[in-house]
């Protein structure tokens, strides 16, 4: 993030704006030829959430080099915009507002229940189309999984709006 408070948006975050409506795209802005930024702190959490894809997935860990869980995943994607969630999914439910899964946007939480354990479980956070970014698995790390995938679909528990009005709101 520059000083200005713009992140650089990557190609698969534009890549994954293409298939939304004219309207809805994001405002951007061409600082040098080669330098396309984002201003709309949502897009700056998913440039974050992007930028961790095929870091290795752990258990209660912290560190994308080392290894990331879902919460900790979602906690640095919007540290990027100054908002601090609490450490686990079953707390980070109950942060901002709830949201029809309808009603799902670009940047906001989608959580999950009974992936490893009995309740909340994981979280990840929404790209449009369906498609959502998360911490899966050893096996998996930092991917794109979608909505409609059987295995999220009978899990599905829930979508939360945390919006930067929230974070002045609290301080």
């Amino acid at each position: 993030m520059s000083s200005l408070g713009l992140a650089t948006l990557t190609l698969a975050t534009w890549l994954s704006f293409l298939q939304q409506p004219l309207e809805e795209l994001p405002k951007l802005a061409v600082l040098e030829p080669q330098m396309l930024v984002v201003m709309d702190p949502k897009l700056m959490v998913i440039d974050q959430a992007v930028s961790l894809l095929g870091s290795p997935y752990r258990l209660g860990g912290s560190d994308p080099k080392v290894g990331i869980d879902c919460s900790h995943f979602v906690r640095k994607a919007y540290a990027a915009i100054g908002i601090e969630l609490p450490q686990s999914a079953a707390m980070q439910i109950h942060v901002g507002s709830e949201i029809d899964k309808d009603e799902i946007q670009p940047g906001d939480l989608v959580f999950f229940k009974n992936t490893y354990k009995k309740g909340i479980s994981h979280v990840g956070i929404a790209l449009g189309a369906d498609r959502f970014v998360h911490a899966a698995s050893r096996k998996h790390g930092v991917i794109i999984s979608s909505l409609d995938d059987s295995y999220f679909k009978v899990r599905y528990a829930g979508a939360r709006r945390v919006s930067v009005a929230e974070k002045i709101a609290a301080q």
